[in-house]
């Protein structure tokens, strides 16, 4: 993990408060199928970041908090693909897949969605190494994700925010969520590093041909072509 500061977390965290101050904000972002019939197309995006209430805002807002920015500081590429593919996945589900739900807000499938993928990395990088210690605790978030997921679909209920006469909630959305951040955080799409494979390209200049493969030439020159401080350092030398 780098040491580099979350700082596209921070202006998302920033920007959903801001919202939320605004009054009529949320109402302006929300995902609002008419509105986006209508061609009002951002809402597909903003609607992850309007909420219902306080309580809906602070979860979201902590998990968002913890979890981006644990993902952001491992990679900032895999912090914007699970953001920005989370977003517009959850929006068309919601719109081919949902057609009863007129509104839709709330960062809780893109939080489903970098809890995931943190966890899927950590397993990930448990199974290359080949670690089953350090594969425990991720498999077991993801278990309980699952566990989470399934109790959501039964009851049609969340765990963690009580709901409302204006809320409902969307299995739906923490569902799709959770398949972006596995997408990105597993190996598919996730940085792949290979310490112990060489490629063709390192494998030829790591090992140097013979006198017979060199066509008017030796060993030895192929070594002072490839490596400049023998080069220079023989040329430098008295003769």
């Amino acid at each position: 993990m780098s040491r580099r500061l979350p700082l596209l977390t921070f202006a998302l965290l920033l920007a959903t408060l801001a919202f939320w101050a605004i009054p009529g904000g949320a109402v302006v972002l929300q995902f609002d199928r008419t509105a986006i019939d209508g061609g009002e197309l951002w809402r597909l995006v903003t609607g992850n970041w309007a909420h219902w209430g306080g309580d809906h805002l602070t979860w979201d807002l902590l998990v968002f908090a913890a979890f981006g920015a644990l993902v952001e500081r491992c990679s900032r590429r895999t912090f914007t693909l699970v953001v920005a593919g989370s977003a517009l996945a959850i929006s068309a589900a919601l719109w081919f897949a949902a057609p009863q739900f007129q509104s839709y807000r709330g960062l809780s499938g893109i939080d489903s969605a970098l809890f995931t993928a943190f966890f899927a990395q950590l397993l990930r990088d448990a199974w290359r190494g080949r670690s089953v210690l350090q594969g425990i605790v991720p498999a077991l978030a993801l278990a309980g994700f699952v566990g989470k997921s399934v109790y959501e679909l039964a009851t049609g209920a969340t765990l963690f925010v009580a709901a409302t006469s204006a809320f409902t909630a969307v299995p739906l959305a923490h569902l799709v969520g959770a398949a972006v951040g596995l997408a990105v955080g597993s190996r598919f799409f996730a940085e792949r590093r290979c310490p112990r494979q060489l490629t063709h390209e390192t494998a030829l200049r790591a090992t140097p041909p013979t006198s017979d493969s060199l066509p008017g030439g030796s060993a030895s020159r192929w070594l002072d072509q490839a490596s400049p401080r023998r080069a220079t350092s023989s040329s430098s030398q008295p003769r």
